[in-house]
């Protein structure tokens, strides 16, 4: 069964920082999912049977293609004491 390729570009930058000497220190983090924001389609592929145990015809084909998540963006700061 052949399915439409999955293409997926994740990103992550992240810069320490030192606070106050050696007490205090931070972590200053941008996580990009999907850069370049391509179209993903996924879905389960359709083999039904009848009541007889007889295939139906339409086998093989996407049940009601989905799109996945398009490019999120987050930021974070994580604070060591």
């Amino acid at each position: 069964m052949r399915m439409p390729v999955f293409r997926d570009l994740d990103f992550t930058v992240f810069k320490n920082l030192n606070l106050w000497g050696e007490k205090l220190k931070a972590q200053f983090r941008v996580e990009m999912f999907n850069v370049l924001n391509n179209t993903n389609l996924t879905g389960q592929l359709r083999i039904i049977f009848d009541g007889n145990g007889k295939l139906v015809s339409n086998i093989g084909k996407p049940l009601a293609p989905t799109a996945n998540s398009s490019r999120q963006i987050q930021l974070g700061l994580r604070l060591l004491f």
